[in-house]
């Protein structure tokens, strides 16, 4: 098992994540953990390495088991970095390298895992609150938020600016966090095959 205490550009980024994941299955590692955060923090990742560690080798359960159970008891990690576990099936012939992105998300602030803005488009309050507002059904898990400050479009006549955040599509939602309306969200990014050498 790799752990990538690395700057998060290298899986944001499609050219660096495909390096990484050659690199993953090349160096013959069957597991490898990497965070997307522009300046990761490592303290913030103690308690998640902690609890990966002692649940793949001590109590021996397989790390796409025991990642997302351990993400529970890491909110602030949530709030600063997503996570992406690498997994590779060798098989006798191939070997199959699967990535899943987690983040975290929270009902008020990062619906859907997506950070609502600290500044509001069209009044630039800054530290703006945003308040939800209900979304018409069929709607697909869509959210809705406007601006609270009560002068946010009043002099175009506009008011208040109003952000759409949609569910996606092969989202899945983990079980709640210890942050009231919170939870990890996974996100399966696909598999690549690779020859066996």
């Amino acid at each position: 098992m790799l752990f990538l205490f690395a700057c998060g550009s290298v899986v944001r980024h499609e050219a660096s994540l495909t390096n990484i994941q050659d690199t993953i299955v090349h160096l013959g590692f069957s597991s490898a953990v990497a965070f997307d955060a522009e300046f990761l923090q490592p303290v913030l990742t103690s308690n998640l390495v902690n609890g990966i560690v002692e649940r793949v080798y001590i109590e021996g359960y397989p790390i796409q088991m025991v990642l997302p159970e351990a993400l529970a008891d890491c909110t602030r990690l949530g709030g600063h970095s997503g996570v992406f576990l690498f997994t590779v099936e060798t098989g006798a012939t191939q070997r199959i390298l699967t990535t899943i992105k987690y983040i975290w998300g929270h009902r008020d602030i990062r619906p859907w895992g997506q950070p609502l803005p600290i500044q509001c488009p069209r009044c630039a309050v800054i530290l703006v609150e945003w308040k939800r507002v209900a979304v018409p059904h069929g709607q697909g898990g869509s959210q809705q938020f406007i601006c609270m400050n009560g002068a946010c479009g009043e002099l175009t006549g506009e008011g208040p600016v109003s952000i759409h955040i949609a569910k996606l599509d092969n989202l899945k939602i983990l079980k709640p966090g210890k942050c009231e309306g919170s939870a990890w969200l996974e996100i399966a990014l696909g598999s690549r095959i690779f020859d066996s050498a």
